[in-house]
């Protein structure tokens, strides 16, 4: 049973390679538990680690944007990167949430009026509703952060403090 909390997620890439290298059941529990989550094609070309067939057996859904959400994405009005822009304009078109751990995707969002969340907040809503034990939550985000160097030990410790 799902305890929906967003209509949908559009995931950018950073979160999706975090999860991929880390703990790919963590994406699969998010979709079970949580909502929908969606990859615009171009942003799943920049997740190396996974098949795009992988990632729809997990529940994932992958969908090719509109041309004049491609156009608009390309025009860069907002100074991100093309793939971050699309994230961008399709949550806010469709209302979804953002997840993302890209600092100027995120003030966008803010800006804009689009709901977002940061990679680790998946775990932490997932630990919090029961769907993910707090060990395996903690190690998840202690890879986490091996792995990606802008997730250091101070967010790993707020995140911990967090988790129930």
């Amino acid at each position: 049973m799902k305890a929906q909390q967003f209509k949908a997620i559009v995931s950018d890439a950073n979160v999706l390679i975090d999860y991929v290298k880390t703990n790919k059941k963590v994406l699969h529990l998010a979709v079970k538990h949580l909502c929908e989550i969606h990859v615009p094609v171009p942003v799943l070309k920049e997740v190396k680690d996974i098949s795009r067939s992988e990632l729809e057996r997990l529940g994932i859904i992958i969908f090719e944007p509109t041309v004049d959400q491609l156009v608009q994405a390309a025009q860069k009005p907002f100074g991100l990167s093309f793939e971050d822009q699309l994230c961008f304009l399709i949550a806010k078109e469709n209302s979804w949430v953002c997840a993302t751990n890209d600092k100027q995707l995120r003030v966008q969002c803010e800006v804009g009026s689009v709901d977002v969340i940061w990679g680790l907040d998946i775990m932490l809503r997932l630990n919090n509703q029961g769907f993910l034990e707090s060990a395996e939550a903690t190690k998840t985000a202690e890879k986490i952060a091996e792995i990606n160097r802008y997730i250091g030990k101070e967010i790993i410790k707020q995140f911990i403090g967090k988790l129930i």
